[in-house]
């Protein structure tokens, strides 16, 4: 049996925008546009974050790279991923989550339910700007 086909016919004016539209989200741009967006929530980390020596703060960061034990668990839900958060640092599981020592003190959680649900509303917005400012050029 033959799957139907569609063929859509466009002026070139309109193809042009399409293409634009096609090419605006390049990896390079996804990635400025989500590091930029959780940087505000690596902030709140690295200020809610109680610091002794002060290797647990300085490693919260925001980008793509993960370290071989973070990378050897890491399921990816995305083609291009930003990642924030504490190095491989076995206090940085210690001072979220506690032991029989330590009480939690999250300080992860809390900056993701302050700043999650911003930083995605926005790395959408920054993204359909760059379509529509790309549709406009096309």
């Amino acid at each position: 049996m033959m799957k139907p086909t569609i063929r859509i016919h466009v002026d070139a004016r309109i193809d042009r925008r399409l293409e634009a539209m096609a090419n605006a989200l390049t990896e390079k741009a996804l990635v400025g546009i989500m590091t930029k967006r959780l940087e505000p929530m690596a902030d709140a980390m690295r200020n809610r974050v109680d610091v002794r020596s002060g290797e647990l703060r300085d490693s919260i960061h925001v980008g793509r790279e993960l370290s071989p034990a973070q990378a050897a668990t890491h399921v990816p839900i995305a083609k291009v991923e930003v990642h924030a958060g504490a190095g491989p640092l076995v206090q940085a599981v210690q001072e979220e989550f506690g032991n029989f020592r330590q009480a939690p003190d999250p300080f992860v959680a809390p900056a993701f339910e302050e700043h999650g649900e911003p930083a995605a509303r926005n790395i959408a917005a920054d993204g359909l700007e760059l379509i529509e400012r790309a549709a406009k050029r096309g």
